[in-house]
């Protein structure tokens, strides 16, 4: 499905993941041992998780509804842009 600008922010950009993403940054998770340029977010509705692509290291975080931060994968080359269309997970080698 393709959104437009406006689409994807209602749609995929949720106050609950911008949020998130505003919590990261101010309090300093950005440069945590877990980030390395952060570049995609998705909610992971099924599973209650927001997933986090790094685009220097290509690992993928998940961060719980609860919080808890831990990789979701670790093997991939650099990657940019993720979605999750029925409970599958794309993403976007660089």
């Amino acid at each position: 499905m393709k959104y437009s600008l406006q689409e994807f922010i209602k749609e995929i950009l949720t106050p609950i993941s911008l949020s998130i993403i505003i919590q990261l940054i101010v309090t300093g998770w950005a440069n945590a041992q877990f980030f390395s340029g952060p570049e995609s977010v998705t909610y992971d509705a099924l599973k209650g998780r927001y997933l986090i692509s790094n685009v220097e290291s290509g690992n993928i975080i998940q961060i719980s509804n609860a919080g808890d931060t831990t990789f979701f994968d670790r093997l991939l080359d650099r990657t940019a842009g993720m979605t999750i269309v029925d409970n599958i997970l794309y993403m976007s080698p660089i």
